[in-house]
């Protein structure tokens, strides 16, 4: 499934979210959206997604390129915990993600 991030001053023009990270690992800072004349900064569509600060979405970008430097999903597991707090609840009961994320870490190893 792809994710598209809308424009902060045009929700109706989007870009892939895939597409933001590469710009951002190559060191682009610009990116003109199809449709769109304007260039918007790449670091700052990729800091307004969902993140608290901007330093949230450095986090994000270094972690989805050590995620692919240390062996895939093991090594993002470990790193989210590292960041991820908080309690996560799905129909009202409480998931403990940190224990699935061990027992997701640990069957890899059996």
């Amino acid at each position: 499934m792809d994710e598209h991030i809308p424009m902060p001053d045009n929700p109706d023009i989007t870009e892939d979210y895939q597409t933001l990270l590469n710009y951002a690992e190559q060191g682009l800072d610009k990116i003109i959206p199809k449709g769109t004349k304007k260039a918007y900064s790449v670091q700052e569509l990729l800091d307004g997604v969902h993140f608290d600060s901007p330093s949230e979405g450095e986090k994000m970008l270094a972690l989805a390129d050590g995620e692919r430097k240390d062996g895939g999903l093991p090594g993002l597991i470990k790193k989210l915990n590292r960041y991820v707090e908080g309690d996560l609840k799905v129909f009202g009961l409480k998931i403990n993600y940190k224990n699935i994320s061990e027992d997701l870490l640990n069957r890899g190893e059996k």
